[in-house]
């Protein structure tokens, strides 16, 4: 799984369980949307009332952009807190949850899942026992049109913090010059 810039994927490529806090709703809605075409297939969970949307032409922008299927996504939705705990278990595979701490915390379930890696995107965090091995704060720099991310957790990378400019998430990342040189 991955989100598609090349600096994060790298930070959490041997992570089982990330996660992604944001201050900003909007940026994560198109950071969840753009992992879920980079990733597919994936399965998605949508947790709670307040991200009951899931934006069909935001996800068809990213498969063109990215140039990727959208074969392979598969979405759930728990509204309720006794949901949340069967639904994370029906789930095979790689697996995308958004607000995971809505209804308290998923430790549990995602200590029990076996295989796949999991993306966590929420806004609120939880208190008691973290599953995530990574978490990465993105954090929305208005004036400049910019956006940071800061490693908060990870076992390779401690204290680390990026910016990059906005712009970057409606772009598929090339490789550049080196693309075209032969080593």
């Amino acid at each position: 799984m991955k989100i598609g810039i090349e600096e994060i994927d790298k930070i959490i490529e041997k992570d089982r369980v990330v996660g992604f806090r944001f201050q900003d709703r909007k940026l994560m809605k198109i950071m969840y949307h753009r992992a879920l075409v980079e990733s597919a297939p994936v399965n998605l969970i949508l947790l709670g009332e307040r991200c009951r949307i899931l934006e069909p032409y935001l996800l068809l922008s990213f498969s063109r952009i990215l140039g990727k299927s959208l074969d392979g996504i598969k979405v759930k939705r728990a509204f309720k807190r006794e949901d949340v705990f069967p639904t994370i278990e029906s789930m095979y595979g790689n697996l995308i949850i958004v607000n995971p701490y809505v209804y308290g915390n998923v430790y549990d379930s995602l200590m029990r899942r076996r295989e796949g890696k999991t993306f966590l995107f929420y806004l609120n965090e939880p208190l008691g026992l973290r599953a995530e091995t990574s978490i990465l704060d993105i954090e929305k720099i208005e004036k400049r049109n910019l956006f940071s991310i800061i490693v908060r957790k990870s076992p390779s990378y401690p204290n680390l913090r990026m910016t990059f400019p906005t712009r970057i998430l409606y772009f598929r990342q090339e490789q550049g010059i080196l693309k075209w040189v032969n080593l």
